[in-house]
């Protein structure tokens, strides 16, 4: 809710209740123009730019060009790396090319964490210090409507150093709550998704003012909800419930779906049954339709057992109930069977425990709508030799 307010609730020992009124682009102009005066400012003052404190360190041997460009190589490397990864299909391609952007991501974070200690105080790190002063004066206020302003020019200038500092700590806390993992999560969360698809595409439904009023997460959050909201239009299976708890997880899944488009349409036209190194769960996840078979009938009884083995190594139960279930509904076009569901035939089994879990026995068996009695020799001779014990064999029912 912070997000459709436009401001933060905060409460600070110090200085009490107040609000955090969230950037805009009216804010942003203002606080962009500061930024320049304070850059100014510095270098009247003598304070180096980055680029000629980088030029010194190089002098001195303390940083060089090769460092330098790697930080551009790797800063390319990993759009790279995410752009292919976003046309990969198998799992194990994608975990891949994963760890191999979290292992550049890092050796990157390693060098500019070294640049930035090297060069230290320069005219842009003293406008950007200045700059979330100026912000959190511009910013902070008493009330909701964020109105009356928390300080005056003349109180803000009188705070200490460690108050200014907590200030700005806080806010750089709240601006972390809104990082953009984040911002997926509430973009992807049923609450904010319920009321973005009743708002037709408009922000002004939803925000209940013009796109040019909106704060930066406004526009951010809305953003991300139409994306997401075309991503799951776009899926033709439902994503289950872990997959929607991770909008990265999601919009891996999407690129699969849409990369896997023109295998499904290759292995069509050349009558293949299946991608080289796939496995069960990535051919599901392509929404390949499987089903399970046996070789010949009296090994129909196998069909559930290889269903469980499937989901041992990978394939999901869901997917795995479907394919022994629905898939071949589907595959031989048998019409309104395989799932339960209003004017479907009732063709329907009711086990005493896990399907695909051999050992499970049915308790009821429903075909067209008919209770089927399952009275067989087999069963009449384990009833009577496991009952009524106490007579002799010979006399048992």
């Amino acid at each position: 809710m912070q997000i459709i307010r436009g401001y933060t609730k905060c409460n600070m020992d110090k200085f009490g209740e107040f609000y955090l009124k969230h950037l805009d682009i009216f804010s942003s102009e203002e606080i962009d123009e500061k930024k320049i005066f304070y850059e100014e400012h510095a270098r009247t003052r003598g304070l180096p730019t980055e680029q000629e404190k980088i030029k010194d360190l190089k002098k001195e041997d303390l940083w060089s060009e090769e460092k330098e460009n790697k930080i551009k190589d790797d800063q390319k490397l990993i759009s790279s790396l995410k752009l292919t990864k976003s046309k990969f299909v198998l799992k194990a391609d994608i975990e891949n090319i994963q760890k191999e952007i979290e292992k550049t991501e890092n050796e990157l974070g390693e060098l500019l964490y070294e640049k930035q200690e090297l060069v230290g105080f320069t005219v842009e790190s003293y406008a950007v210090k200045k700059i979330n002063e100026f912000f959190i004066y511009t910013t902070s206020f008493k009330d909701a409507d964020c109105k009356k302003p928390l300080f005056t020019e003349a109180e803000y200038e009188e705070l200490s150093g460690v108050d200014i500092q907590a200030l700005v700590n806080n806010y750089n806390k709240i601006s972390e709550s809104f990082n953009e993992k984040n911002m997926k999560r509430i973009a992807l969360s049923g609450f904010f998704l319920n009321s973005f698809y009743l708002c037709k595409d408009s922000p002004f439904n939803l925000f209940g003012k013009p796109v040019l009023d909106l704060t930066f997460n406004q526009k951010e959050l809305f953003s991300l909800g139409r994306y997401f909201k075309n991503i799951l239009q776009e899926l033709k299976h439902d994503p289950d419930e872990e997959t929607m708890d991770d909008p990265d997880k999601l919009i891996e899944l999407f690129n699969v779906s849409k990369n896997s488009e023109s295998i499904k349409q290759k292995m069509t036209d050349s009558d293949a049954t299946t991608v080289v190194g796939a496995t069960q769960e990535d051919l599901e996840r392509m929404g390949i339709t499987l089903m399970f078979n046996a070789p010949r009938s009296h090994n129909y009884h196998l069909i559930r057992q290889g269903a469980g083995v499937a989901v041992a190594n990978g394939m999901s139960y869901k997917g795995a109930l479907k394919a022994i279930t629905l898939s071949p509904v589907e595959i031989f076009n048998l019409g309104n069977r395989g799932q339960i569901a209003q004017g479907n035939i009732a063709d329907l089994i009711i086990w005493d425990a896990d399907p695909l879990e051999p050992s499970s026995m049915p308790e009821k068996v429903f075909i067209n709508g008919k209770d089927i009695d399952l009275t067989s020799r087999m069963s009449r001779l384990t009833d009577r030799y496991t009952k009524n014990k106490d007579k002799p064999n010979g006399y048992r029912n």
